[in-house]
């Protein structure tokens, strides 16, 4: 039986900000967490599993991957275009977040008005009602690559822990927030992360910065991948699971977060539970 698990859920959909002190929470979750951990992450959050199982062995006892197949890798032969396109992506985003700093623009900010701009509702989408929002986000995983579908009920958790009420002042020191249903809140919100979290990456690790990654990150591992999840190459995934050597390797029926799809979860719980109780 599992009398006692020392697990940390890594959540890519609930991050406030990008500007928390990651070193010094990296270095001080020894302390915090203790060792033997298990490291759970979906999608991105996966990736970021592997980073810190490779980086900090010693506290990590396994890992568990959802949908995720480690870091992403590009080409280097692509790192300028990449660069260019981050660029772009920011001096766009900086007219709306900075108006007063465009051609023409004789305003001054300092930095705290820019962290604040960066995390707080300017330049987000507003939502009329949680309804508009999880339709969106239906819509949203309709239109991603390959075969994806995300359930009513899944869309709804998520949304429900992703908003923050239009009228409620945004705190961007406090991660997380109360989560809020239709049921009881009908009025207009936004989503609560960062805007930058969402913009292209300056810089990629290359495939074979991600294999040694995944070289370094030599614990017991499970991975879980959706029938009709998040494409991937059957080359990338042989690749990884050459490399980890997972303990449980499933492919399992749903789409790529079939983890919260109420007709899916229940086979993604029983793997993870049958890889716990065997490693």
């Amino acid at each position: 039986a599992l009398h006692s698990l020392n697990w940390i859920d890594v959540d890519n959909g609930r991050n406030n900000n990008i500007n928390s002190n990651t070193q010094g929470n990296t270095d001080g979750s020894g302390e915090r967490i203790g060792e033997g951990i298990t490291l759970i992450g979906h999608s991105m959050g996966a990736g970021l599993v592997v980073l810190f199982a490779a980086a900090y062995p010693e506290y990590v006892n396994s890992i568990i991957l959802l949908e995720g197949l480690g870091p992403v890798a590009r080409k280097s032969v692509d790192a300028a275009q990449h660069a260019r396109n981050a660029i772009q992506r920011r001096i766009t985003s900086n007219r709306k977040l900075y108006p007063e700093l465009s051609e023409g623009g004789d305003g001054e900010i300092n930095n705290n008005d820019r962290i604040n701009r960066s995390q707080g509702h300017r330049g987000k989408k507003k939502y009329v009602n949680l309804e508009s929002a999880i339709s969106a986000r239906m819509k949203t995983a309709a239109l991603s690559p390959g075969e994806q579908r995300i359930s009513k009920e899944a869309a709804t958790a998520l949304v429900g822990r992703a908003a923050i009420q239009a009228d409620q002042p945004f705190n961007p020191s406090k991660a997380g927030g109360k989560e809020i249903h239709p049921s009881t809140y009908d009025g207009p919100i936004y989503f609560r992360h960062d805007s930058r979290l969402m913009w292209p990456s300056l810089q990629y690790l290359t495939e074979e910065q991600v294999q040694a990654l995944l070289n370094d990150a030599q614990c017991p591992s499970c991975l879980i991948v959706a029938e009709d999840g998040w494409p991937s190459t059957p080359e990338t995934e042989r690749m990884v699971r050459d490399i980890l050597q997972p303990t449980v390797f499933q492919r399992l029926p749903g789409s790529h977060h079939f983890h919260a799809d109420p007709e899916d979860a229940s086979a993604v719980c029983k793997t993870i539970v049958r890889f716990l109780l065997k490693k």
